[in-house]
């Protein structure tokens, strides 16, 4: 039998976080992720949920995701969220946050190959000039996506 995933260490160091079987701490939200091998996916955790109490005033990130994909394992960070112009500086301070949190409190998880991902609640609806968008870019956020498939994904 094998010891822990990479994942799972890197979540063990921060403590606090519980990790869920599959996409589970995503809630209603599993359904805006896909891949081929569900098998493949270490586990979840909700990360807005496990650290309200000690951050209750912060602009906590919704989720992060352990996926295994050709052998290696990655970490996806995502924000379940409403896609409109007025809500990108949201997700810029999120995402703030998320790189801020990451850099002080979860080292190994931060290290580990991992994406950002913003997915819209329901549908997409910025305007393609809008500033905030190139704030996001800066941070690494993807473009607000309707589901992310984590077979599609790459570094």
């Amino acid at each position: 039998m094998t010891g822990p995933s990479k994942f799972e260490r890197a979540l063990q160091a921060v403590g606090g976080l519980r990790m869920q079987r599959g996409l589970k701490a995503l809630g209603n939200n599993s359904s805006k992720v896909t891949c081929k091998d569900s098998h493949m996916i270490l586990g979840s955790v909700n990360l807005d949920k496990d650290l309200k109490d000690r951050m209750p005033q912060d602009s906590r990130w919704d989720y992060v995701i352990g996926y295994e994909n050709n052998k290696e394992e990655k970490a996806f960070f995502v924000e379940v969220h409403p896609a409109h112009t007025s809500e990108v500086s949201q997700i810029v301070k999120k995402a703030q946050w998320l790189k801020e949190w990451a850099e002080m409190n979860a080292k190994e998880l931060w290290g580990m190959k991992h994406l950002i991902y913003w997915i819209a609640t329901n549908g997409v609806h910025i305007r393609s000039n809008d500033h905030g968008l190139k704030k996001l870019s800066q941070l690494g956020v993807s473009r607000p996506v309707p589901r992310l498939d984590l077979d599609k994904c790459d570094l």
